[in-house]
């Protein structure tokens, strides 16, 4: 009696191991029918057509402090292109106001000499940063092994019905 407890508890014990030990594919697919499960309008019309699985590997592009850094780098970009064109306001304004000798006309000249100069230094500012935040990723991602797997990537093709 002994025995044949132990054998059953022996069977349920490596059926679940070797249940729970499914390959990546398997654990692939059933993620992906759950997902179709909440996701599709008509779940009995889904068909699996082709599933491939990849390695992942480390990639700049995929790093979410890079991709941060980016972000923060092209909004300094947009800065300083707003800047030149408040720049090319002011020297417009100041075209206008060169030649008056009012004492109207010379203080607008004088305002958009200013207002040039500052168009000018956030324009360098942020041209500044925008350089250092670059010189950063390209440091940041030169470090990444771009050999490091770090996952799998899956492609998965169906058919379904949809809504439309």
């Amino acid at each position: 009696m002994k025995r044949i407890l132990s054998l059953l508890l022996t069977s349920a014990i490596i059926g679940m191991v070797a249940l729970s030990c499914t390959s990546n594919e398997k654990k692939a697919e059933k993620l992906i029918k759950d997902y179709m499960f909440k996701n599709l309008h008509d779940y009995s019309s889904y068909e699996p057509v082709e599933t491939k699985i990849d390695t992942a590997f480390a990639n700049p592009i995929f790093d979410t402090e890079l991709v941060a850094l980016a972000f923060s780098a092209s909004n300094y970009f947009e800065a300083a292109k707003d800047a030149t064109d408040e720049a090319e306001y002011a020297s417009t304004s100041l075209d206008i106001w060169r030649s008056s000798y009012s004492s109207y006309g010379k203080s607008e000249y004088k305002k958009a000499r200013e207002k040039l100069g500052d168009c000018l230094q956030k324009y360098v500012d942020n041209m500044d940063k925008f350089f250092e935040i670059a010189e950063n990723i390209k440091e940041k991602a030169s470090e990444i092994d771009e050999k490091e797997v770090v996952g799998w990537m899956v492609s998965h093709k169906f058919r379904s019905k949809s809504r439309l």
